[in-house]
């Protein structure tokens, strides 16, 4: 099988796995979350939050098995023990450290829900030599099936524990067994075998190596749970429980919607990357179209997430609406954040995506953290002010960094989100005249509705030639592209 083959595979495998496991979660976590309620959710979400951060660093060193020359047997027993040497440490630090956050949280249960959900950390360092082996191997299948087996064998013991009326432990025992089962799949599938055996030298350099990998991807997570944390200290845990699920739900959209389609254009924008220019014209053709992509689901919650919510959720989830249409309004920064950390990777600036992440996450926890005081809407705004202001502080290094990034490319780029920022103002100033909209099921999706019409409309006026250019580069149809002329012509007949 050819590389292109190969990696077209593992790519659909990689796509599948992600939308099923994300699709599969939120599920999950919306079932619980209407058995639970916000507190018993929230102490739930910030229980597991130290631990995911841990189990996200112990994925930084299947990179370094991956990107290992020549995988001998005395180098893989070496970094199993040293995975599991991380596991135990991560494990003992967040019990530990539970008193403390059991004492800011003013909760002193949950103490006995972290310390179990400590030892998330050990049962995923069983399956990390295993997950490279089999990335080593090119399974992708059997790494898209060791997840998604963890979550479909977890799921229904998590509900019915839920359905019981054990509250938080149901998320609890979820996390712990996800991690087991996924372990154990990547471990017995990959073939390999512990045994007892450590190399010192193996030992150095696999601990030198998986330093900068872990702390990468620590990083990532860290800018998603320590937010639960943060929050549950400043406003409760009722508060951080709320934000858990109207952050599931914005992630769940950008894994459905934009996650799909950028790794479809990142590869096809990659291979024409074969000087700085160019490199600068592919990423501002990927912040354009990924800013299109995006504004449309800002702009259906902005309008619709407060009547959906009103309709849908019992009055325990007041705070969800409010606070899930203001979240919204950050979508159209993920064009300018993701895509650029998304592009430093591929480009091979390692260093600079992890810049890029660490940027995300201290405003992330400020901004949060001063939102979470006063009230969902407010903790809404400041969420989106925070992903505004880390966009505008990433392009900022990104041009400074390299003199081929022209910050005149990229603000023209950005033409779309500014058109979906007006199109939000006006549906904000309908919301504000006509409160039925607020609480009627009908009205907010229409005014969604119409608000996404009136922003492709503006979108295919006022940027045809961004648009020309980047459907351009995609491998369409003569027929296609002929269509696409056309309408370029038409368009430029019509305003000249």
């Amino acid at each position: 099988m050819s590389f292109a083959r190969v990696a077209l595979s593992g790519s659909a495998w990689s796509l599948g796995q992600m939308l099923v496991e994300r699709g599969l979660q939120a599920s999950l976590f919306f079932i619980v979350a209407k058995l639970l309620g916000p507190a018993e959710f929230g102490i739930a979400a910030i229980a597991i939050s130290l631990p995911m951060v841990f189990v996200a660093t112990l994925y930084g060193t299947v990179q370094v098995i991956i990107q290992r020359e020549e995988a001998s047997d005395d180098f893989l027993a070496t970094a199993f023990w040293f995975a599991i040497g991380l596991g135990v440490v991560f494990s003992l630090i967040t019990i530990a450290l539970s008193p403390l956050i059991a004492h800011l949280i003013k909760a002193p249960n949950l103490v006995s829900y972290m310390v179990p959900a400590a030892f998330a950390p050990l049962a995923t360092s069983l399956g990390v030599v295993g997950e490279g082996v089999l990335t080593r191997k090119f399974q992708f299948r059997m790494l898209a099936i060791r997840r998604t087996a963890g979550l479909f064998g977890s799921a229904p013991f998590c509900i019915l524990l839920a359905f019981a009326g054990y509250g938080p432990w149901s998320l609890i025992a979820n996390t712990l067994l996800t991690s087991l089962i996924s372990s154990s799949v990547a471990l017995f599938g990959s073939g390999f075998r512990p045994r007892f055996f450590v190399d010192r030298a193996e030992l150095r350099a696999f601990a030198r190596m998986a330093s900068y990998t872990s702390l990468a991807q620590a990083s990532v997570q860290a800018n998603t749970r320590l937010a639960d944390l943060a929050i549950g200290i400043f406003a409760g845990p009722a508060t951080a429980g709320t934000f858990r699920i109207a952050r599931t739900i914005i992630d769940l959209v950008i894994s459905v919607i934009y996650q799909p389609f950028t790794s479809v254009l990142m590869p096809i924008f990659s291979r024409l990357a074969t000087d700085p220019q160019r490199a600068a014209g592919i990423l501002a053709q990927i912040m354009f179209i990924s800013c299109v992509v995006l504004s449309f689901p800002f702009l259906a919650l902005f309008a619709s997430a407060e009547a959906v919510s009103a309709t849908f959720v019992s009055h325990a989830w007041i705070a969800l609406g409010p606070l899930l249409a203001w979240m919204a309004v950050a979508y159209p920064t993920n064009a300018v954040i993701g895509s650029s950390q998304t592009f430093s990777i591929s480009q091979g600036w390692v260093r600079m995506g992890l810049i890029l992440t660490v940027v995300d996450l201290v405003p992330n926890m400020i901004f949060l953290s001063i939102g979470a005081t006063h009230g969902p809407v407010v903790l809404g705004i400041m969420f989106s002010l925070r992903a505004y202001v880390v966009a505008v502080v990433v392009l900022a290094i990104l041009t400074r960094a390299d003199p081929t990034m022209a910050p005149r490319r990229f603000v023209k780029a950005l033409l779309p989100c500014y058109l979906a920022l007006a199109v939000g103002a006006g549906v904000l100033v309908i919301k504000m005249l006509l409160p039925s909209v607020r609480s009627g099921l009908v009205p907010g999706v229409l005014l969604g509705v119409v608000a996404s019409l009136v922003y492709a409309g503006m979108v295919f006026w006022l940027c045809r030639r961004q648009l020309h250019s980047v459907i351009g580069t995609l491998p369409l149809p003569a027929r296609v592209r002929g269509a696409v002329d056309r309408y370029m012509l038409l368009g430029m007949q019509a305003s000249g």
